[in-house]
């Protein structure tokens, strides 16, 4: 009989949400290193500081099918932080598949079966919004933080 593997008995971080806290799931484009330590940063920051429990896909173990964690987490998320670039937005416009591609479809699809739904909220990381978000994002309140020196203001709003 052949032995199982240790790495079957590493949890998902789907598995592992704690109750009673906020769940919120980062979308971002990989835009480049600095960009995604950033969003990284942005992560540990509301886990660390205000007990947020963020789905990000830097989380994920080897072997992790992405589709189905980015799917799964949009859908169990409370919130859906979208990180907006230039880059960002000509993923979604330019590209026939990858993650932000993807997650933008089903974010699309959510918000077109519940246009009044706060649950997907812009986070202006570069750019303006117009230039970094569709037309379904860009209209809706969001945060700005385009500025680092005022990071921890924005974060705290």
């Amino acid at each position: 009989m052949p032995k199982e593997s240790p790495f079957n008995k590493i949890p998902n971080q789907l598995d592992q949400i704690p109750e009673d806290v906020p769940v919120v799931f980062i979308s971002y484009s990989w835009d480049s290193e600095n960009h995604k330590q950033w969003v990284l940063d942005l992560s540990n920051n509301l886990r660390e500081k205000y007990r947020v429990y963020t789905l990000l896909d830097r989380y994920n173990h080897g072997g992790d099918d992405l589709p189905t964690f980015m799917l799964k987490g949009l859908n169990r998320a409370d919130r859906v932080l979208i990180i907006g670039t230039p880059k960002y937005k000509e993923k979604l416009e330019n590209s026939n598949n990858g993650g932000a591609k993807f997650e933008d479809q089903v974010i699309t699809i959510s918000l077109y079966k519940d246009m009044g739904s706060d649950k997907f909220v812009p986070v202006l990381r570069e750019g303006t919004f117009s230039e970094s978000f569709n037309t379904l994002i860009e209209t809706r309140l969001g945060y700005d933080m385009t500025t680092d020196g005022q990071y921890e203001a924005r974060l705290q709003a």
